[in-house]
């Protein structure tokens, strides 16, 4: 159907940042639809509109 099927993208999921820049920290409360916007904040690039996820980096 070229539809995406998000009805999983509200289950929290466990996501570790290892060895990242010290000036960030993670965010609580996040779900499956932030990890990928956080990918992709941390790749420099810009998120889809499409995306209804939340990066999950907070500047300290």
């Amino acid at each position: 159907t070229g539809v995406p099927f998000t009805a999983h993208t509200t289950n929290p999921v466990p996501f570790i940042l290892v060895n990242y820049d010290e000036n960030y920290t993670l965010r609580e409360g996040g779900c499956l639809a932030d990890i990928a916007p956080t990918l992709i904040e941390i790749m420099g690039l810009k998120q889809p509109e499409e995306m209804t996820g939340k990066s999950l980096l907070v500047r300290k």
